[in-house]
């Protein structure tokens, strides 16, 4: 299975100041479990988690003044995946602001949309419903919006604040 791995990040948060360097790590090591280090890829701007992926050889595709400081995750997704020049089936996202996922869950998800033959996208939710912050879609179906969709339950949660923790 050709499966990459994809974070992105900026530097700047408002509301929990540099979140993304305090809780990226777990997610990046899931990534790298998963797919390999070599099939991971970082998008962002912040040169702390850049140096922190290349110790750990992962890709930095640096965010270009394209993108301001709240640019859409999707559009940063895309734009990544479409820079890479190695071509993927399946690609893994996780938020670099959620926490508590496990590589099992991201494999299931993986196969549960490997053996759907409808879904473009697997999410993952909390067990009350609420997205939790990874995602796996069909990389020949990446398009502008999503209409098929399965999903998974994961024990992870995003993180908005730093009390959340």
């Amino acid at each position: 299975m050709n499966v990459c791995g994809i974070m992105v990040s900026k530097e700047k948060s408002t509301r929990f100041p540099h979140k993304n360097r305090k809780l990226f790590e777990q997610n990046l090591n899931i990534l790298i479990d998963v797919c390999g280090k070599n099939n991971v890829y970082m998008f962002t701007d912040d040169a702390v988690i850049a140096e922190k992926c290349k110790e750990n050889g992962v890709a930095i595709i640096p965010k270009t003044e394209n993108f301001d400081d709240e640019f859409c995750y999707l559009d940063a997704l895309r734009f990544t995946f479409f820079s890479i020049e190695k071509k993927y089936d399946y690609i893994v996202s996780m938020q670099c602001d959620s926490i508590g996922h496990k590589k099992e869950s991201v494999i299931d998800a993986i196969e549960k949309l490997k053996n759907d033959n409808h879904a473009s996208e697997c999410r993952a939710f909390d067990c009350n419903g609420k997205q939790s912050g990874f995602f796996v879609f069909k990389s020949e179906k990446l398009p502008d919006k999503w209409y098929h969709m399965c999903a998974v339950v994961s024990d992870g949660r995003e993180i908005h604040y730093e009390m959340e923790l």
